[in-house]
């Protein structure tokens, strides 16, 4: 069993569904939408309203072209018999059809938004459906599995605009330029991942929003996919434990803390240092104060343990009796929080540094397994459902709409309840809204669909640039 056989990129039961449609069926058309989000601010009211569109160009380079061969069939064909047990689930015929007819190139139309599009939740981003008319109809549900893994770069982009919207915010109120809060996130997820794929994917959709990051295969998915530009993510000299520990606790550290600004006398440098005491530790960088201020550069110091708000706000209250200047610290030191940080844990810090009377330039941020790992379908609840079709040539909108039974054992219409009709997505003055043939047919009509063709038959008609990317997201 081959893993780059196109055919096992679904579902195992969907290999059986071409039984199962209605007899005559010649067109399914489905769309992809958020329903919802489950990504909580500290009060429990949604974290974001909106969501970043991103990564249908990654997506579709393996429906592209011909991505369907003989030896894909033949091999299917025996998988499926020892899967299902039996000869007659797996469509052989159709699928050598398929082949036949299109010479491997798959007879679909996808549509979507722009990528780097901000957009509402609960709203139509993208429409599938087969282009063939006799044949085929099961074709566009069959790559749902593998084309609803968009909810992935969907979300992390989403979660780091709306923090990148928290800590704008935060420096607007404390008097600092908002654009440095491009460089106040750094990706330091690729260990809490699952694989290289998912940093890659994760780790761009995190450059969307910041530059800072230590996840270097996000830069290369970045600059490999969507031609991002040399630079696209910075880092800067950081240690870890390792480098610290050997040194040993108090003299030890203080001279492994000297060492470290004499074999970096210029520009940024984190510096891990709760290796031993924080306390201790915040003593021994202002003792060497007039080394820090003699750098041509900035000192960041980073504690990683103990509560975020607290710890932080030690810290910057120590540093102040030596590096005070006016709400912020003097440009040769800042803090970086790297553990515990997530999209509730960020404004509190933000927030308790106003209500000190400090700038949030003070602070910079690290997030791992929150960032790239802490995330499901579910995060923003996602789906891709089937809202119209066609059988003997007329059209029919459908429409799932389930009920549940809540605490109290009554019955109540369930937010999975599915969009019907075909479906248009028009920017408005006031906004984003979801048009529906059969819900809106006269405005239906009229309006211009944000939701374009990016793909029909085998062919890929638009790929985004990065460039353009970031700038819809700005």
């Amino acid at each position: 069993m081959r893993k780059d056989n196109f055919i096992y990129l679904s579902d195992g039961y969907k290999l059986t569904h071409w039984l199962q449609f209605k007899p005559g069926t010649q067109k399914i058309y489905s769309y992809l939408e958020s329903r919802g989000t489950e990504l909580k601010k500290a009060d429990g009211s949604d974290y974001n309203n909106t969501l970043v569109y991103f990564g249908s160009s990654y997506y579709l380079k393996r429906l592209t072209g011909v991505v369907l061969e003989s030896w894909m069939i033949e091999e299917a064909a025996i998988f499926a018999e020892a899967y299902f047990g039996n000869k007659t689930s797996f469509n052989r015929k159709e699928w050598e059809d398929l082949l036949y007819k299109y010479k491997g190139k798959l007879p679909l139309r996808i549509k979507s938004v722009k990528e780097g599009s901000v957009i509402p939740l609960k709203q139509v981003l993208a429409t599938i459906q087969n282009t063939d008319t006799g044949d085929f109809p099961w074709l566009g549900q069959f790559i749902e599995t593998y084309f609803l893994k968009i909810w992935y770069p969907i979300s992390v982009a989403t979660l780091g605009y709306g923090i990148r919207k928290d800590i704008e915010g935060s420096l607007i109120r404390t008097g600092s330029d908002k654009s440095v809060a491009a460089y106040k996130l750094i990706d330091f997820g690729y260990r809490g991942v699952s694989s290289e794929e998912s940093a890659g994917i994760g780790g761009m959709a995190h450059l969307l929003n910041f530059r800072g990051t230590d996840n270097l295969m996000g830069i290369a998915y970045a600059m490999n996919e969507y031609n991002a530009p040399l630079g696209v993510g910075v880092s800067i000299p950081a240690t870890e434990h390792s480098t610290m520990t050997p040194w040993g606790p108090g003299e030890g550290e203080l001279e492994c803390f000297r060492n470290l600004l004499e074999k970096y006398p210029n520009g940024l440098l984190s510096v891990v240092s709760d290796s031993f005491n924080i306390k201790q530790a915040i003593s021994h960088w202002n003792d060497l104060g007039d080394l820090v201020m003699a750098r041509d550069g900035c000192v960041v110091i980073r504690p990683d343990s103990g509560d975020p708000k607290k710890t932080t706000e030690y810290i910057v209250n120590k540093l102040w009796e030596r590096f005070g200047g006016h709400r912020v610290l003097d440009s040769h030191v800042r803090i970086i929080q790297g553990d515990g940080v997530n999209h509730i844990s960020i404004p509190g810090i933000l927030t308790n540094f106003e209500d000190n009377g400090f700038g949030a330039d003070n602070m910079v941020f690290g997030m791992g397994g929150a960032l790239l790992q802490k995330l499901d379908r579910d995060t923003l609840k996602f789906a891709i459902k089937c809202s119209y079709t066609e059988i003997n040539n007329q059209p029919i909108n459908v429409i799932k709409s389930p009920t549940e039974i809540n605490e109290h054992g009554e019955e109540v219409k369930s937010f999975k309840k599915s969009k019907t009709g075909k479906l248009k997505l028009e920017k408005t003055s006031d906004g984003y809204r979801t048009l529906s043939s059969k819900d809106n047919p006269g405005e239906y009509a009229n309006a211009k669909d944000e939701v374009e063709v990016i793909f029909e038959d085998g062919v890929q008609y638009r790929k985004e640039e990065w460039e353009a990317i970031v700038n819809r997201v700005k």
